[in-house]
């Protein structure tokens, strides 16, 4: 045994799991990263972590694009867990760094030397980590600058970083080369190809790796469901034809490409795509006996055989492979063949194409899935949700109402992921976080030199950024009434003018707006503009408290137990009695004091069950809390034409008089009496 190493363990690495102990450690929820390593493992000095898409875009929104926040996030999860494994998504990523030791019966023994720069072909789900410090983190690419070591266990596979290509543009496309090297094998030179989701990651790559194939014989095809991208698709010079796909369902989305392609057959489809429940677009373009190769792990396979069963269509459907031997080598030559491939993968401080491999448009959550942060129990909730769903169908400007906590950001969420936009950007902005002087910069953009500081080449907006997603615009009632006027311009015209420019620039955007101020109230005083009032209060959903919801109180709370019971490794429950205590209480700070006293009893108790005192005396120490919120008032007429448009709003999206009094927060008799007046009727009727 060579001095200073531990004997030669499991060549899986099983004897660094430590919870549950002995167990494969991409199951294990923590790993032990001690030093000395063994004689079988392979020590690395950390450079750069490569955060798997999902799990840093679900890190990024949680942190709310702070990355001091972002960063305090995955340096907890490595601390608590010895690896980098979301709780949530379960995925991790890889790494780049330099050997710093090797174990004499570890593979690589003879074949590296320690000061060799290698990348990990393994997730860092299984990898022991230690971050020692973050230096940085790129929020277009996912890439966090650190210092640390990670473990490499005997079967771990990694690559050496060639001469010539950069770190940062080798480790992301190492990580999808399975995948890229599949699709090469999949073509033939005279096939028609169609890559669908063109700009994500390996779709990028896998647009290369046909290109390769096909030579100047064949064609092929990208398509992509970003508009916005369609320009920079252009210029990497690639696919013979370039195609969008608007709809917002597979079979749309398939009349509008066949539309474009009439009769032409696709032999070979290569689905990259990241947005769920669309594996049947390709099942439907694809030609009889074509092959569909799924080559995002996100795809659902069962969802693509039933689809392909459910039409009587005979495909050879393939799935994700992420390692195929000779991949590296592969890819790195198709690196160095094509020079427009690295930069779409260079970080955006190098001048990385703007918006290609863009985290924040990759999809992590099914539009049927409910965040996990809400609870839908209860007749009020239901309700809620079941308005939300109708109301996401239509471009309507929604007003989200109720106080601090009870989860009106979700809410939003949850209309954006209901929407036809639901693949485009979802931005959420803290209008209280804006200062007066920096509101128009940051929602409009500016040009360059408009003002001392400013980048060289300007920047886009808030606005610009959000064109054809959804801008969620939060605490609305702290805004300033200088830069109410403002947005009230761009509410009515839907273009944006940068600070120092004067051309208009047409945005579109829906707008979500939410507020735990009385709106009504605030006008009244002469703190918010009325006009504006009108404008944005087209639908009304009031969010009650945690208090108005007793059905929702204990399941949710069971749901927190449970969610951070798991994060934490602590398997803890609630004593017969605590339900009592639960319901008892009033919850001022309503969902997000509910989080954080789940969270300090899960940590700081050390019983396994959690019983009414230890509620009760968690809830003695929050007493308090500040003013309550005040549900809007009724609005008054705002002249016929918004009196008119909000009924055609409430019509639109109700089944009955009785939801339309509900929604517009008036009698019954009211909304009977309005839409004789404006000839209407609710959509059920």
């Amino acid at each position: 045994m060579q001095k200073g190493m531990r004997p030669a363990a499991c060549p899986f690495g099983s004897h660094r799991s430590i919870d549950p102990e002995g167990t494969l450690p991409h199951l294990a929820w923590k790993l032990d990263p001690s030093l000395p390593i063994h004689e079988n493992e392979l020590l690395i000095r950390m450079k750069t972590l490569n955060i798997n898409a999902a799990s840093f875009e679900r890190l990024r929104l949680d942190a709310d694009n702070d990355p001091a926040q972002l960063i305090q996030k995955i340096r907890s999860i490595v601390s608590m867990r010895g690896k980098m494994q979301n709780p949530i998504t379960g995925s991790g990523g890889t790494l780049a760094g330099v050997v710093e030791e090797i174990g004499p019966r570890h593979p690589a023994y003879g074949v590296l030397q320690p000061g060799d720069e290698i990348c990990t072909l393994v997730s860092l789900s299984l990898t022991p980590l230690v971050i020692e410090q973050v230096k940085s983190v790129d929020l277009h690419t996912g890439q966090l600058e650190v210092e640390g070591y990670g473990i490499l266990f005997e079967t771990g596979l990694y690559a050496r970083v060639p001469e010539g290509i950069p770190t940062n543009v080798f480790l992301p496309v190492v990580a999808e080369a399975g995948s890229g090297y599949q699709a090469n094998l999949l073509c033939r030179p005279d096939m028609t190809v169609m890559v669908v989701g063109a700009a994500e990651k390996v779709g990028l790559l896998s647009l290369f790796s046909l290109r390769q194939k096909l030579g100047n014989s064949g064609q092929l095809i990208a398509v992509t469901m970003r508009p916005e991208i369609l320009p920079e698709l252009e210029s990497l010079e690639v696919a013979d034809r370039i195609l969008l796909a608007e709809g917002s369902d597979p079979l749309t989305a398939c009349r509008q490409i066949q539309g474009e392609l009439g009769d032409q057959a696709i032999d070979l489809i290569v689905d990259c795509s990241s947005t769920p429940g669309f594996e049947m677009f390709s099942i439907l373009m694809s030609r009889e006996r074509g092959t569909v190769y799924f080559a995002n792990p996100a795809a659902h396979y069962s969802a693509a055989g039933l689809g392909a069963e459910g039409i009587g269509k005979e495909l050879n459907l393939l799935f994700y492979r992420g390692y195929i031997e000779g991949h590296v080598d592969f890819c790195t030559e198709l690196l160095r063949q094509y020079p427009a491939l690295v930069r779409c993968f260079q970080s955006s401080a190098e001048g990385r194409i703007r918006g290609l491999y863009y985290c924040q448009n990759e999809r992590i959550a099914h539009p049927d899935n409910i965040p996990a942060n809400i609870v839908i129990h209860g007749p009020e909730m239901t309700e809620i949700l079941r308005i939300a769903k109708r109301i996401a169908a239509f471009n309507t400007t929604v007003l989200i109402t109720g106080e601090t906590g009870t989860g009106k950001d979700v809410v939003a969420n949850i209309l954006h992921q209901f929407s036809d936009r639901r693949d485009k950007p979802f931005l959420k902005i803290n209008c209280s976080a804006i200062s007066e002087n920096l509101f128009e910069s940051e929602l409009f953009g500016y040009e360059k030199g408009s003002f001392t500081g400013a980048l060289r080449d300007g920047r886009a907006g808030y606005f610009e950024e959000a064109n054809h997603g959804t801008l969620f615009l939060d605490e609305i009632g702290d805004m300033q009434l200088s830069s109410q006027v403002k947005l009230l311009r761009v509410l009515q015209s839907r273009e944006v003018v940068r600070v120092g420019g004067s051309k208009a620039i047409p945005v579109d955007v829906r707008v979500i707006l939410a507020t735990n101020r009385n709106l009504r109230r605030l006008v009244e005083r002469g703190l918010f503009r009325e006009d504006l009032y009108y404008r944005i209060n087209v639908v009304n959903l009031y969010v009650p408290p945690l208090r108005e919801r007793q059905d929702s109180i204990f399941p949710l709370a069971q749901s927190f137990l449970q969610q951070y019971s798991e994060k934490f490794g602590v398997q803890k429950c609630f004593s017969p009695d605590a339900k009592t205590a639960l319901l008892e209480y009033s919850w001022p700070g309503n969902i997000r004091e509910m989080e954080n006293i789940i969270q300090r009893l899960l940590l700081c108790s050390e019983k396994n069950v959690i019983t009414d005192g230890d509620l009760r005396r968690e809830f003695q120490k929050n007493e308090g809390g500040g003013e309550p919120y005040l549900p809007p008032e009724p609005a008054p007429a705002g002249g016929e034409e918004d009196e008119e448009m909000r009924y055609r709003a409430a019509a639109a999206l109700c089944r009955s008089t009785r939801e339309m009094a509900a929604m517009l927060r008036t009698s019954q008799s009211t909304v009977v009496r309005k839409l004789k007046k404006y000839g209407l009727h609710p959509s059920g009727a």
